[in-house]
C-alpha cells in the first residue's frame, strides 16, 4: 500500500472537512471525508490502465450538502425507513422527525448521514470515522458511540466494519449508502444483478415493509440467477413498476446469522469484471436510484435516475415495529458489530 494523503475539503459551521485518500499497490483509489463518514471516490484501474471511478461522487462539499440521495454516506442510528417515524422500545414511546412523507427515513434529515464526524485512525490501507450521538438525539434513547473502519487492500476489496455502543438500550441500523456503476457513468440498464435471497420484505404504496415474508420464486423479485438490469427496470410487475425499480429489502439467504456470507453482486459485460457484496448483516436493501436528481457529478459526470444502484446491508425496514423481524435492539453497554466487504474481481463467464 502507497502512503494515505489528505487534503482540506472545506467547513461546515466551523468544523473542518478533510479528503482522504488511500492507494493501493495497484493503483486503485479510495476517497473519504468526515461529512457523513462517506465514501466519496472509488476508483478502479482497468485493463488499459486508467483508473475510473465506479461510484457516483460530488467534488465538493456545498454539493454533498446541497443534493440529495446521501452519496456514498453511513447512514443511522437507524438506516432505512420507521413507520410514522413511531416506535416503541421497553414500554416507551419514541417518535423519530418524518422526513418521507408520513415516515422516517434514515433517521430523518438530521440522521449520521449529515453530521460530521472525527476522524479517529489512519493508515495506508484503514481509516477509521467516529461519532457520538447524544441520548435523544432524533428521537432514539442512549448516548451512542458509533465507528466505522474502512479497509481498502491489494485484493482489491473494500471492507466496511462497524462498532457501537450505546449508554441506554436502543435501536440501531447502519448501513452505507453508495451507488454504484461499474461503467463508471451512463445508466444501468446494461449491467446484470445477483442476489443472493430467496425471500423478500414486500411494501405498501409509500415502501413501508406490509409485515410479510414473500418467496421470489416466481416473481420478477427473483435475482438468484444474474438478470440484466433493464428487464428489471422494464417490469410489468406493479410492485416494480409504481417504485420506478427496486427499492426494496431481500433477506440474504444464510444457514446462521450473523456470519459473513455472499449477498448481492452487480456485473459489467463489457468489462468483464463485477463487484460482490458480503456481509454479516441479515438484509440487503436493493436500490436502483429510481428518485436520485440530476445532478452535475465529480469527473464531469451526470447522475440522475437508474445512473446507480446501492447494496444497503442492513436489518430490514420498520424492524422496531415488527417483533418477528430480526431485532435490531441494542442492549444498554453492550456492543453492536457488522462488516460489509465490496469486492471487485474479474468475471470470465461471458
Amino acid at each position: 500500500m502507497k502512503q494515505w494523503q489528505s487534503k482540506d475539503f472545506g467547513e461546515i459551521s466551523g468544523q473542518k472537512v478533510t479528503r482522504y485518500t488511500l492507494e493501493n499497490d495497484l493503483g486503485d483509489q479510495a476517497d473519504f471525508m468526515e461529512y457523513g463518514a462517506a465514501l466519496i471516490s472509488l476508483k478502479m484501474v482497468g485493463e488499459d490502465g486508467n483508473r475510473k471511478d465506479i461510484v457516483l461522487g460530488y467534488d465538493s462539499l456545498d454539493e454533498y450538502r446541497n443534493h440529495s440521495g446521501n452519496l456514498g454516506a453511513v447512514c443511522g442510528r437507524y438506516a432505512n425507513r420507521i413507520r410514522y417515524g413511531e416506535y416503541r422500545l421497553n414500554d416507551v414511546f419514541y417518535r423519530v422527525p418524518k422526513n418521507d412523507g408520513s415516515h422516517a427515513c434514515h433517521s430523518g434529515k438530521e440522521g449520521f448521514h449529515t453530521r460530521v464526524w472525527q476522524m479517529e485512525d489512519i493508515q495506508n490501507d484503514s481509516i477509521t470515522f467516529v461519532y457520538v450521538a447524544k441520548d435523544g438525539e432524533t428521537g432514539f434513547p442512549g448516548e451512542l458511540t458509533c465507528k466505522v473502519t474502512y479497509t481498502f487492500d491489494d485484493d482489491r476489496a473494500l471492507s466496511l466494519t462497524y462498532h457501537a455502543v450505546s449508554s441506554k438500550d436502543t435501536v440501531i441500523n447502519l448501513t452505507n449508502h453508495s451507488y454504484f456503476n461499474l461503467a463508471g457513468e451512463g445508466d444501468i440498464r446494461s449491467l446484470l444483478v445477483e442476489v443472493n435471497a430467496s425471500f423478500f420484505t414486500p411494501v405498501d404504496a409509500e415502501l413501508i415493509p406490509t409485515g410479510e415474508i414473500l418467496q421470489v420464486e416466481g416473481t420478477d423479485f427473483d435475482l438468484r440467477q444474474a438478470k440484466k438490469l433493464a428487464t428489471i427496470l422494464d417490469s410489468s410487475s406493479e410492485a416494480i413498476s409504481s417504485v420506478g425499480g427496486l427499492d426494496h429489502n431481500y433477506i440474504i439467504d444464510a444457514e446462521e446469522r450473523g456470519e459473513l456470507r455472499y449477498a448481492a453482486r452487480l456485473i459489467d459485460p463489457e468489462s468483464h469484471m463485477q463487484l460482490v457484496c458480503y456481509t454479516t448483516e441479515p438484509g440487503v436493501q436493493v436500490y436502483t436510484a429510481n428518485n436520485l436528481k440530476d445532478y452535475p457529478g465529480s469527473d464531469g459526470r451526470t447522475f440522475g435516475k437508474h445512473k446507480g444502484i446501492c447494496f444497503e446491508t442492513q436489518h430490514f425496514p420498520d424492524s422496531p415495529n415488527v417483533t418477528y423481524f430480526p431485532s435490531p435492539v441494542l442492549k444498554a453497554g453492550e456492543e453492536f458489530t457488522s462488516q460489509t466487504i465490496y469486492s471487485y474481481v474479474p468475471y470470465a463467464d461471458f
